[in-house]
């Protein structure tokens, strides 16, 4: 098989999306994609109807690649022909060029893009940078067929376990409602208490190059998964050569990102170590209520909402102390043998039943990552 070596630049066209003004925006016209709208299905377009060039538009099956915070490739599969922002680009493959193979090549390049991008706070890519970028291109259209055949039932595979991890969780948010009831309605009639009654937020921080610290594990906000809370990639403070104040925790605390709380990242580590002053940790006060219960509401809808709303700064939300105590949700009587209990019951056996699901999911990623890097050299 015949493999050029062959730059980004050289294989497609890579658009940038229009800078769209607060002006240019409508309550009809025509959908306006932005990154927010491509890594959370649940947020809301913006319309408008300007009319900016056919160059923007992007059409069914279109690929999309957002260069700018969040790095990633997508493909829109929506009916609508809509527009894209600024900070994406729209991608059109050249004559030669399988769009599926494209979309596995450019997801290899964004893996390997942290020398390519820039700003501290603010991640992007470099344009010039990027698009000189070389990937393999087989010459022959078919053999690019078959590749990303076998990348896509390997991603196939990854999904599938993704998703059955979701439908974990979806079932513990549903049983939490049926047993507590909608925090908003609150149709069981609870007592609202502020969360400032019933938690204890850690406060002080410790050396992270000092014993017993330098020789304890650390969480980051990016060791946290979304959603699911699940722990990643996590090391010894030593390894990582921390220099700035930490918090410690141990099994009792739940760890909350602060840092875009939209996000969703609450873990309940069950281990012993410290943390990124850009999470707090967090465990209840004796006695009001369970650990279980506790990070169910964090998780809860009716938090996100709360977090969204109160969040301070444009590009980087996040949420500061006094606005975390002084959310209120309906909370039942902590009692041995009560709700509660029996939440926190159902919690850990689907916590073990998420483990091994984690495992699997694990699984396939590395041999989707082992395909992937063998498809790239040339070797598939």
């Amino acid at each position: 098989m015949k493999l050029e070596l062959t730059s980004l630049g050289e294989v497609a066209d890579f658009i940038n999306g229009y800078a769209f003004s607060p002006l240019d925006r409508n309550e009809e016209g025509k959908r306006i994609i932005r990154i927010q709208n491509l890594t959370d299905s649940t947020k809301p377009y913006n319309r408008t109807k300007k009319n900016v060039g056919d160059k923007y538009e992007v059409y069914p099956k279109d690929l999309l690649v957002s260069w700018s915070a969040s790095l990633g490739v997508f493909e829109w599969n929506e009916k609508d022909i809509a527009l894209v922002n600024q900070h994406i680009f729209k991608v059109i493959p050249r004559d030669g060029v399988y769009k599926p193979y494209l979309r596995h090549a450019i997801t290899v390049v964004l893996k390997s893009m942290d020398r390519f991008t820039h700003g501290s706070t603010m991640k992007h890519i470099n344009r010039a940078e990027f698009l000189d970028t070389k990937i393999y291109l087989p010459s022959d259209i078919d053999e690019q067929k078959r590749i990303a055949n076998i990348l896509d039932k390997a991603d196939a595979i990854r999904q599938k376990r993704q998703q059955t991890i979701e439908l974990a969780d979806q079932f513990l948010r549903s049983a939490f409602l049926d047993m507590f009831g909608d925090p908003v309605k609150n149709p069981k009639g609870w007592n609202k208490r502020l969360l400032d009654e019933i938690i204890q937020v850690q406060s002080g921080q410790v050396d992270p190059k000092v014993s017993p610290y330098c020789n304890l594990p650390h969480v980051g906000g990016d060791n946290i998964i979304s959603g699911s809370g699940k722990l990643l990639n996590v090391k010894l403070a030593k390894e990582l050569n921390l220099k700035s104040g930490k918090y410690a925790f141990d099994e009792s605390f739940i760890l909350y990102s602060k840092i875009r709380p939209i996000l969703n990242k609450v873990a309940s580590p069950n281990f012993s170590g410290i943390c990124s002053a850009d999470i707090y940790p967090i465990r209840p006060k004796a006695k009001t209520v369970s650990k279980y219960f506790l990070e169910a509401v964090l998780k809860s809808k009716d938090f996100l909402k709360y977090c969204e709303k109160v969040s301070t700064r444009t590009n980087i939300p996040k949420i500061n102390r006094s606005d975390l105590l002084s959310y209120s949700a309906p909370i039942p009587t902590y009692i041995e043998g009560s709700q509660q209990s029996q939440f926190e019951d159902l919690a850990k056996n689907i916590s073990i039943i998420k483990e091994k699901l984690f495992q699997s999911y694990e699984h396939s990623i590395s041999l989707f990552n082992s395909l992937t890097q063998r498809a790239f050299r040339g070797e598939l």
